[in-house]
């Protein structure tokens, strides 16, 4: 029986839900996308639940959409509103604090994903990337908005407009992340920091994400379908088409502004 995309695992009160598709440094399709929702409803709505850790299985966290079945048919707009926004806003808007253990690359909307985490652990092998442009696309999943706010406009437009990937101790100087820990240690170091939130006041926890998050929604909303609207008008532009043949390829792509 094959295994899940997405494992759930419950330690008193921490919920580990790990990506699951190793082989794909776990890109994101349709199946999973439906599992992480499932995973995240599941500890947002269960009363014993007082932390949630998102991690990754294998050597990466996420490495964004996968584009490995070509873009036949791809709505990114469709894919954009009806899957990442969702999750987006749930990882954001649930009461309980979301601790990114990012075990290895985190790129394109993985990285959004990391992104929306509360808080940010990563392996000293983990790297991240803004990689959307590296196939004539723009940053999605509310990187437009959360990179920026998380680290100022010039580091983070350095980032998006080179789509050149950083090490996680580059990640720490920068503000993207927390702390960096030895690759073994990822999980534990994790779960002890979520066992500490765990501790905390459940009702004070939750109004304070709240606090912090509440100007944000309508303006993060608001940025995703832009981003949302644009990626589908750069969907049919020979650009995209041009870099996603040649990130299959494993060729650097030529691009021509059409």
């Amino acid at each position: 029986m094959e295994e899940s995309s997405v494992l759930y695992e419950q330690k008193e009160k921490v919920a580990i839900i790990s990506l699951n598709r190793p082989h794909s440094l776990n890109a994101m399709n349709d199946e999973m996308g439906s599992r992480l929702m499932e995973a995240l409803q599941q500890a947002s709505h269960d009363p014993c639940i007082r932390a949630v850790i998102l991690t990754g299985k294998g050597k990466g966290f996420c490495s964004g959409e996968d584009l490995q079945g070509g873009t036949s048919g791809f709505s990114p707009e469709k894919v954009l509103k009806e899957r990442y926004m969702p999750l987006i806003h749930l990882i954001r808007g649930m009461d309980k604090p979301v601790i990114g253990a990012i075990n290895g690359a985190a790129a394109g909307a993985g990285f959004s994903l990391a992104l929306a985490a509360d808080i940010r652990i990563a392996s000293e092998t983990a790297k991240f990337g803004q990689v959307f442009v590296n196939i004539g696309f723009i940053p999605d999943a509310g990187s437009t908005y959360l990179l920026p706010r998380l680290i100022g406009n010039g580091i983070a437009l350095e980032m998006m407009l080179t789509g050149e990937m950083i090490t996680a101790n580059q990640a720490l100087q920068y503000g993207i992340i927390n702390r960096v820990v030895r690759k073994e240690d990822l999980l534990s170091q994790s779960l002890a920091l979520a066992n500490k939130l765990a501790g905390r006041a459940p009702l004070a926890i939750g109004f304070t994400k709240k606090l912090v998050y509440q100007q944000e929604k309508e303006i993060l909303n608001k940025q995703m379908e832009l981003e949302a609207e644009i990626q589908d008008q750069l969907a049919y532009t020979e650009d995209f088409k041009e870099g996603v043949q040649a990130f299959l390829e494993k060729r650097k792509p030529d691009f021509k502004g059409e």
